[in-house]
């Protein structure tokens, strides 16, 4: 098939590990298939990229996809409902050239609103077909908004096939009046080249952390709804009890500031370890390092740093919400209520007391599976 992914979540030169694992969905699918990419890039953080961050070139070698980066318009924090109408108009020379071309067979696209509304008006015009793919906090979070939710369902409504993630994500779009029939559950995939069971200590030994310890791992943005502060604050009450345990955060964030100063309110900074972002293809010897991995966010579809820890053969601690019971189904993962510090410390010392590796690294579906999986569903033809 020739297919054409649009979404501003993809990586670039300002932020080279930006929704990775669209990256690696689209470098599966190009195997097979004629694959091109449009992302676009706000001016934003184009103009804040070129001040303050140096320029990185992805490596995209082996690749057999092109990739266009136009400069996407808007007014900040404002008329959020016509963000669609603004990337539409700011990929409108784009958008000529394509009609001049032989049609995609389908336009896939990640994320729901600006990025899906503008895919489903761009496969109309082109008479092709859509399919879109729902982030998680785009229907979680931002269809809860009254300015946003009328586009949402919209494009959800117009678009020919939806994937979503989780049953969970499928309820919460099908409570928006979405057809279940056109919904399709497809977990995601991890590249097992990357993630795979390994020695815990060459891991170790690459990465510089001594083996006596026991290292807990936090991966993601730090951001308010990874809720890293109830990760802070159960290490508050576990230090004593395990004068050996380590928090590792791999990550940036708004938030790096603030949590900089809880930890060192709580005397805790040479427990805990700001590492910053890691490329993608190094998180595996952290997988591998770590005791158990740690996730605390309030919303959730279902997260890849779950995924991959699983793959990598470590247990995991995380809130219980939306996706995640889904993929807990094993003695490897053990679930808390958000923002309980409390249970997550109890569920922590479960974890750190006991062995609790299983075959779940065996379960864990591959990239492949996954992109042949997004295929069949762009293969479908219209309703």
């Amino acid at each position: 098939m020739k297919l054409l992914f649009l979404s501003t979540e993809f990586p670039n030169q300002y932020d080279p590990i930006k929704a990775t694992f669209n990256y690696d969905l689209i470098k599966s699918l190009s195997i097979n298939h004629d694959v091109e990419v449009i992302s676009p890039i706000s001016w934003t953080e184009e103009f804040y990229g070129r001040l303050f961050i140096k320029k990185n070139k992805r490596q995209s070698s082996g690749c057999a996809f092109s990739i266009n980066y136009p400069r996407y318009y808007f007014i900040p924090k404002l008329f959020r409902k016509h963000f669609h109408l603004f990337l539409w108009w700011s990929l409108k020379g784009m958008i000529s050239e394509l009609q001049n071309r032989s049609k995609p067979d389908c336009i896939l696209s990640y994320w729901t609103h600006p990025d899906g509304s503008v895919a489903v008006k761009l496969a109309k015009t082109l008479g092709t077909r859509s399919v879109i793919i729902v982030g998680g906090s785009d229907i979680l979070v931002l269809a809860k908004l009254p300015d946003r939710r009328k586009e949402i369902i919209r494009a959800l409504q117009e678009t020919d096939a939806i994937i979503s993630v989780s049953e969970d994500l499928k309820r919460h779009i099908t409570a928006l009046g979405i057809s279940s029939e056109k919904i399709h559950v497809i977990c995601r995939g991890v590249d097992q080249k990357i993630f795979h069971s390994g020695s815990k200590k060459d891991a170790r030994t690459k990465l510089n952390i001594p083996e006596d310890r026991k290292v807990a791992l936090c991966v993601g943005r730090l951001v308010k709804v990874k809720s890293v502060k109830t990760i802070i604050n159960a290490m508050q009450r576990l230090h004593l009890q395990f004068p050996k345990l380590h928090l590792y955060l791999l990550g940036d964030g708004p938030l790096m500031g603030i949590l900089k100063k809880q930890v060192a309110s709580a005397s805790l900074i040479d427990k805990i370890h700001f590492i910053g972002n890691c490329p993608h293809h190094k998180l595996g010897n952290w997988y591998r390092a770590a005791d158990v991995t740690v996730l605390a966010s309030v919303s959730e579809g279902i997260p890849n740093v779950l995924l991959e820890s699983l793959a990598c053969g470590t247990p995991f601690v995380a809130s219980n919400v939306g996706g995640i019971p889904e993929i807990s189904q094993t003695s490897s993962a053990r679930l808390f209520p958000p923002k309980d510090a409390l249970a997550l410390c109890k569920q922590l010392e479960f974890t750190l007391n006991n062995k609790l590796k299983d075959e779940a690294s065996s379960r864990t579906k591959s990239l492949s599976e996954f992109a042949q999986s997004v295929a069949r569903i762009a293969s479908l033809k219209c309703n």
